[in-house]
């Protein structure tokens, strides 16, 4: 009955679909067959920082700072450190800029982030500790036999 509801909700496919189309037909069942929502692109997150972020050793991430680094990722685009305001991510996350800055001060006490104060300017915040650490902790997974998923992807 609910994949009967997701087709109501989208339009027909032509015959000669594409295969891009039917991909986004296809996450867009996933969120409930409304394609609007898929129309301001995609924030690529890969299942281990959402498995593995309360478990990140010596220091686990908590709701708030998973938000902070998920909405950080959303200006990612390349290998360079994004740039977000304090306000953009604030307004974003539905919290005050103090508080963001204070997520962002306790991450990089942590050592997962890098802020480089820029006058005038957004802070940069680099990733690359948090992304180690991460690394590190799925390899230790792997080793003890709890991650079995062991894939090597190719970046192109």
């Amino acid at each position: 009955m609910a994949k009967e509801r997701v087709a109501k909700k989208l339009a027909p496919e032509p015959a000669t679909a594409n295969k891009k189309s039917l991909q986004l037909q296809q996450l867009a069942i996933r969120w409930g067959g409304h394609t609007v929502i898929l129309g301001d692109g995609f924030t690529p997150v890969p299942r281990s920082f959402l498995k593995y972020a309360a478990e990140l050793k010596p220091y686990s991430l908590g709701p708030a700072e998973v938000s902070f680094v998920l909405n950080l990722m959303y200006f990612k685009w390349d290998e360079r450190a994004p740039f977000p305001s304090y306000a953009t991510l604030a307004g974003r996350m539905g919290i005050s800029v103090q508080y963001a800055r204070d997520i962002a001060r306790k991450l990089a006490r942590k050592g997962f982030l890098i802020r480089t104060i820029r006058r005038g300017l957004p802070n940069q915040f680099d990733l690359q500790p948090l992304f180690d650490a991460l690394a590190k902790h799925v390899e230790a997974e792997m080793a003890a036999g709890r991650n079995k998923k062991k894939q090597k992807l190719t970046v192109v």
